[in-house]
């Protein structure tokens, strides 16, 4: 089987994105299945590293503005990730698509095009994304099963001021396609979308019996940190890990607060991200800017 992964790549950067994607090509060559990638940016010049085929697809600017302008503006967000505003400016995925400019009309049409180009051109017979919007069209234009990545948060603020503007970004390209209307909601997330939840039913709550779900375990691909930043677990210590996503919790309150929650334990808590900066430790607590989360598995 020939399977295509059109990948989210936002000019802001994502490696959630690829470690998931990089884990499904795995176990899909691990299966005896031939993997394509469909990715701009650094994501491309990464998977190409990896040895993989990669269809070069056009590259999304912030709110779909001008490259010049985006490049200011995205100065601006840097220091918005620092703190929470910028997950309340967001709120949900419709907010990131709007925010990272993938569905700005006029870039989801050309990003539509390319893809079908890509799958035409690799006799795609299946389709997995990690949010990806013109994965979902072109799977539903060329008839080919499809399978996202997905968490039960992730379909919340349905109607929505971003999910307007998703549902009218991707409504005439649905009517180019010949393809009937779907809110965002079936587009992305509808029973004929397999939904692979990288955790346990206890705690993300999607129905574990449904025909469209399957709870998979972490999905964590190969994506290695340069050796300076590489972090090794020490031998018979627990650890807590910790991920600060761009825009949840500030840093200055997880340094406020986690060191006072680990002062008397055992336990050691690793706090990654981004907005950590230069990598240091306080009491129990440690902060990287990358963890390879499968060194800390048991």
């Amino acid at each position: 089987m020939n399977l295509l992964i059109p990948l989210f790549s936002p000019a802001t950067g994502t490696w959630g994105g690829l470690t998931r994607a990089v884990a499904v090509a795995h176990a899909a060559e691990a299966a005896g299945h031939r993997v394509a990638f469909c990715a701009s940016g650094y994501l491309a010049s990464n998977l190409r590293q990896r040895g993989y085929r990669v269809y070069p697809m056009p590259a999304p600017t912030l709110f779909g503005l001008p490259r010049w302008c985006a490049v200011i503006v995205a100065r601006v967000i840097a220091r918005m990730a620092q703190t929470r505003w910028l997950g309340r400016l967001l709120g949900s995925i419709w907010g990131v698509l709007f925010f990272s400019g993938a569905i700005a009309p006029r870039y989801l049409e050309r990003l539509v095009a390319a893809e079908l180009r890509a799958a035409r051109d690799y006799g795609a017979e299946a389709v997995f994304t990690d949010l990806d919007p013109g994965a979902f069209i072109i799977a539903r234009s060329l008839g080919l099963p499809i399978a996202t990545a997905y968490a039960t948060p992730m379909a919340s603020n349905s109607h929505s001021w971003a999910w307007h503007r998703t549902q009218r970004a991707v409504a005439p390209l649905l009517a180019h396609c010949g393809l009937p209307p779907l809110d965002p909601d079936a587009l992305f997330f509808g029973p004929d979308v397999l939904k692979l939840v990288p955790s346990i039913p206890e705690l993300d709550g999607a129905d574990a019996n449904g025909d469209d779900i399957r709870y998979v375990g972490p999905l964590l691909g190969a994506i290695e940190p340069s050796p300076a930043e590489a972090f090794q677990p020490e031998p018979g210590q627990r650890y807590v890990f910790c991920y600060m996503g761009s825009g949840s919790v500030s840093p200055s309150a997880l340094r406020r607060v986690l060191p006072a929650v680990f002062a008397d334990s055992d336990l050691t808590c690793i706090v990654a991200g981004r907005a950590v900066g230069r990598p240091h430790q306080h009491g129990n607590v440690r902060y990287c800017t990358f963890v390879d989360v499968r060194v800390l598995l048991p």
